[in-house]
């Protein structure tokens, strides 16, 4: 796998999300460091072009990150980032309530809601709501 630069990946934020990456560069640059902290990205050629991220806990995995570009979007990349992450312990989230994009994507694969955090985003102030999905080696969800 080609390495990846805290520059390119908040250059890719900066273009998933219309206010800008939630996360600053040296955030970044941290979290490419820690041996718990995963990234898993999708390319075409030399750019990046879809990211997850994770982080190893405890016995579960909390998904931080799921960012496609706007051109690329509509084309399955999240959900096959979904289905290549290790399996064999739970994954829990946040996702904004209003983003039902994301909403759909999450509870095709399997992720349930599990809770909410009231106001928890900013600009806009919105809830997020808690899920958690559990990824076994099968990965067709139809028909669960």
């Amino acid at each position: 796998m080609k390495s990846l630069s805290s520059q390119q990946i908040f250059n890719f934020l900066n273009q998933v999300y219309p206010k800008g990456s939630p996360w600053t560069q040296k955030m970044i640059a941290q979290d490419l460091e820690r041996e718990d902290i995963h990234f898993y990205v999708l390319r075409e050629g030399a750019d990046l072009v879809a990211l997850c991220v994770f982080q190893d806990l405890t016995g579960e995995r909390e998904i931080l990150q799921v960012g496609v570009l706007p051109v690329y979007r509509g084309r399955g990349l999240a959900r096959r980032l979904l289905d290549s992450l290790p399996k064999g312990q739970p994954y829990f989230l946040e996702v904004r309530e209003s983003n039902q994009a994301a909403r759909r994507l999450y509870e095709s694969v399997g992720f349930v809601e599990v809770g909410r955090r009231p106001a928890y985003y900013q600009n806009p102030p919105e809830d997020a709501l808690v899920m958690k999905g559990e990824f076994h080696e099968r990965n067709d969800y139809s028909g669960v």
